[in-house]
């Protein structure tokens, strides 16, 4: 089948599977919030929350207000483990439904937070403690780009070309 016909095709498929769902499915109603309760929270920052309710009251549209308010605070109460190392600060931050912290990945999930730095200095621990996590990582093996958070833990790619050390889930050595 040629590529212009099938996304001709698959639009007026999905089209057809759309029109035949009831617009009820595409309201603010429809969508629930996904609070996380206060003791399986891995870091709050109440700035973080003044902003997410800042925002929904601003917004028109309440759908981009919970989504919005869905993401950003499920990405600090659900993906951090954060705590101190020798003195110094560390966080560990899965990305996804891989439990290893991918150096792109980590990065966007605190870059939204840097603007509130100023106002909470606990967001400014987890970003330096990000930091200081990625800098063992690259210290510890410079050409990997996902890590376990346990250093002994093997992956299922131990045994790939490149030297796949335990503690480090991704490698781009070539």
């Amino acid at each position: 089948m040629e590529r212009r016909v099938f996304i001709r095709e698959a639009g007026l498929i999905t089209g057809g599977i759309m029109m035949s769902v009831p617009v009820k499915a595409f309201t603010f109603d429809y969508y629930p919030n996904v609070p996380i309760s206060k003791t399986d929270r891995r870091f709050e920052s109440k700035v973080i929350e003044q902003a997410i309710l800042q925002f929904q009251h601003k917004v028109k549209n309440k759908e981009p207000g919970w989504l919005f308010g869905n993401c950003f605070s499920t990405t600090l109460n659900t993906t951090v483990t954060f705590h101190n190392q020798g003195g110094r600060p560390d966080t560990y931050m899965i990305t996804g439904d891989i439990d290893a912290m991918w150096f792109r990945d980590s990065s966007a999930q605190v870059w939204p937070c840097i603007s509130f730095i100023p106002k909470d200095g606990r967001l400014k621990g987890l970003i330096a403690s990000v930091i200081n996590r990625k800098t063992a990582y690259i210290l510890k093996y410079p050409y990997a780009n996902a890590f376990y958070y346990d250093p002994a833990k093997v992956g299922k790619w131990a045994h790939d070309l490149t030297d796949m050390q335990a503690g480090i889930h991704g490698n781009k050595q070539a």
